[in-house]
């Protein structure tokens, strides 16, 4: 009912109690209430008798993840009857799309129930094993409890570094009708390449690929190469190059939504530093980004290749 008139309500995730948001509240944390059926006096009693302490969890940037999600990247749980179950944790304070990463939730020490958690860290690999820390820790009434948060890396691996959405569609040459990426490229890994004809940073990198013609070839995966507008893909002449990969499809980013996907799905700042290059696969899963001037791209790229 609350929700029906556009008043937030829950079910409290640690303790299970309903609650409904204040709206008139200022503070994130205290703006939840209680709800009890019995009477407000028989809730306030039920607020007051639960003991409560502070979490705050401390993050240095690492390489490829400067903000973890939660559920995607760390969870944290409680223990209850013997049991670890994961709790909720937003910031209802910043918009919905943010609300979710731990610089939100952690903007200030989050209020919990006494008692004894877990944190759980994880990084994907590309090969499906996830490269995981736990830290077991009581948060104590009346106290705050801070603890620091890592996301494991192995440099010999490769690893997932982003998302993206290989429904996203464009025009391939010779078609009049978009088609998504994932029809062009088959299911697998796959590389995609937003270009910019007659430009050096895109001349350099096509030069790369042609050096690894063979390999590219050999490896017989779909590639995807976009350019921004009809003129773009005109202007374009691939017998400048050498001898590219057969594999790829060269097609128009109509209305720019490849582009703004990648823009927004790998927080890419400015999508006009062209080449972007990105190794991906079936489910979105980023193994590579390359922006921009980048020297000897063309081998990084295929040294995460052949990892895979």
């Amino acid at each position: 009912m609350a929700r029906s008139k556009g008043i937030p309500a829950r079910y409290e995730p640690v303790t299970g109690r309903l609650q409904y948001y204040d709206l008139s509240a200022t503070c994130g944390v205290d703006a939840w209430k209680n709800v009890d059926f019995d009477g407000e006096s028989a809730a306030a009693a039920a607020a007051s008798s639960v003991p409560r302490g502070t979490l705050m969890v401390d993050y240095t940037p690492s390489k490829h993840n400067d903000d973890p999600k939660y559920y995607s990247h760390f969870t944290v749980a409680k223990l209850k009857d013997g049991r670890y179950s994961t709790i909720e944790l937003s910031n209802p304070d910043v918009d919905m799309g943010a609300a979710g990463s731990l610089k939100a939730i952690f903007a200030k020490p989050v209020a919990l129930e006494a008692g004894d958690y877990m944190l759980v860290s994880g990084t994907r690999m590309a090969d499906g094993t996830v490269l995981s820390e736990a830290k077991f820790f009581t948060v104590e009434a009346d106290k705050q409890t801070t603890l620091d948060m890592t996301m494991r890396e192995d440099d010999n691996s490769v690893q997932v570094i982003g998302t993206m959405n290989p429904e996203a569609k464009f025009v391939p040459v010779g078609m009049d009708e978009p088609q998504s990426i994932l029809a062009t490229t088959g299911r697998g890994y796959f590389v995609l390449a937003l270009l910019e004809a007659k430009k050096e940073p895109t001349n350099h990198a096509l030069r790369d690929i042609a050096a690894l013609n063979a390999e590219l070839e050999k490896w017989n995966r779909g590639m995807v190469f976009l350019f921004a507008g009809d003129d773009q893909l005109a202007a374009f002449n691939p017998a400048e190059f050498g001898k590219l990969p057969k594999t790829i499809t060269y097609g128009v980013d109509k209305g720019g939504e490849v582009s703004n996907m990648l823009k927004q799905s790998l927080e890419l700042s400015n999508m006009n530093d062209l080449p972007v290059f990105v190794v991906a696969d079936t489910f979105g899963r980023v193994v590579f980004v390359s922006q921009g001037y980048r020297i000897g791209m063309g081998e990084q790229m295929m040294k995460v290749i052949n990892s895979l």
